[in-house]
């Protein structure tokens, strides 16, 4: 846009009370993760970068929409409020690329000519997302609406404009609370100390803190590493004792009197599990099998040496040489045996396999069979990984792999 370093655009870089935009912007963050359409504007906004200072204080895109974000820390008057329309309207003449919506994030209440004016538009939008609602009063409710707070100006993109009002001040001690909220819905699979959860506040304020100084931009992706890093050293290493069937006397170890240990089920359940697996790849793979035996395994795309590891491929496709696999997957096993696809051929880092991981155990996961709940505190062990393609089918795509290996 013409005006992208005009005065209005620029005052977030010199600004110092402006910190309270990384606040807002880090309990967006960690809200989009959570709801795909946080402002009920009857999108899905799935992959996103949240950008500081660009086009508006705080935008959030996606290559398909754009939600423009105006920040007021002080109250609303009439004035500042029709220059904000003044300027969304302006927004929306010159953006035709992507879907535009709009949103004034306001730290207070507010009112136009003595009316509540959040309150009005609420009622408006609350039929107007209404599917089985006629046009006809829509339209009127929407003209009432314009008319009552001399809006007519603005009518092309009422129906795409939010007032969000929260106190989110960046030292109002509420704003980690509300942060933690949204954190533990998005990553709902345990609950994370409020230790760890600071540190990730804290990371996404700078993170947001540098991308406003540089006008820049923060992606999802980089969101996920950041509360993946903090929230992968929470593990389960603790729950040792639990595992443990014996316990330390001073003359040695002795078993455990209780018997029914949770997180030993849990293993004896994933050991069923990999067995089921196994069984169900070999009825798969057994042609396979037989045509390696006779005509040998194919090459490594590695080192060439044939693929005859784990049995001649039984226990999964390996190269006995290098190690070199081309297949890898991430099963979730039950207490029953039965199994569920985590995430196939996965990124093997550690907050990539988080994310896998933080999507399958939501908070109702629960096994197909036998309706086992899975996302307790033990979901990490029921976690396998092994060096097979899923569905099993899929091995014959090694010729695809080792065409894509050449070009």
């Amino acid at each position: 846009m013409g005006d992208y370093f005009s005065p209005q655009k620029q005052g977030g870089q010199i600004n110092s009370m402006i910190a309270n935009q990384d606040s807002l912007a880090s309990i967006y963050a960690v809200e989009q993760l959570y709801d795909k359409d946080m402002f009920n504007f009857n999108i899905c906004i799935e992959d996103f970068s949240i950008q500081c200072e660009t086009d508006d204080d705080l935008c959030i895109v996606n290559p398909k929409n754009k939600i423009f974000i105006q920040l007021k820390t002080a109250s609303l008057t009439n004035r500042s409020f029709y220059q904000i329309m003044d300027h969304f309207l302006e927004s929306y003449k010159k953006s035709h690329h992507k879907e535009n919506y709009f949103v004034i994030a306001t730290f207070s209440e507010f009112k136009i000519d003595g009316k509540n004016f959040k309150q009005r538009l609420d009622a408006y939008r609350q039929i107007l997302n209404d599917p089985n609602e006629v046009f006809q009063k829509k339209n009127d409710v929407k003209q009432e609406l314009l008319n009552d707070f001399n809006l007519n100006k603005y009518s092309a993109f009422i129906d795409m404009l939010c007032i969000d009002s929260r106190p989110l001040l960046k030292d109002n001690k509420d704003v980690t609370a509300v942060f933690s909220r949204y954190l533990r819905l998005a990553y709902g699979l345990k609950d994370h100390k409020e230790r760890i959860i600071n540190e990730i506040y804290e990371k996404l304020l700078k993170e947001f803190e540098q991308a406003r100084r540089t006008r820049g931009y923060v992606t999802k992706d980089t969101i996920e590493t950041i509360i993946g890093k903090y929230l992968v050293k929470d593990t389960a290493f603790d729950k040792f004792k639990l595992l443990s069937r014996h316990k330390k006397v001073d003359y040695g170890y002795v078993k455990k009197e209780v018997e029914n240990f949770q997180l030993i089920k849990i293993e004896e359940g994933c050991s069923k599990a990999i067995k089921n697996i196994f069984h169900d790849w070999r009825q798969t793979y057994k042609k396979e099998f037989w045509k390696s035996i006779f005509a040998g395994a194919k090459p490594c795309l590695e080192c060439g040496h044939p693929m005859n590891a784990n049995l001649n491929g039984l226990r999964g496709i390996a190269c006995p040489d290098c190690g070199y696999s081309p297949f890898v997957t991430i099963f979730s096993a039950c207490n029953c045996g039965h199994y569920e696809l985590i995430k196939s051929q996965p990124e093997l880092d550690e907050t990539k396999i988080f994310k896998y991981i933080n999507e399958f155990y939501t908070v109702d996961r629960k096994c197909s069979k036998c309706n086992t709940f899975l996302s307790d505190e033990y979901f990490e062990f029921r976690v396998v990984m092994l060096p097979l393609p899923y569905p099993f089918e899929s091995y014959k795509n090694i010729d695809k792999i080792r065409k894509n290996r050449k070009s």
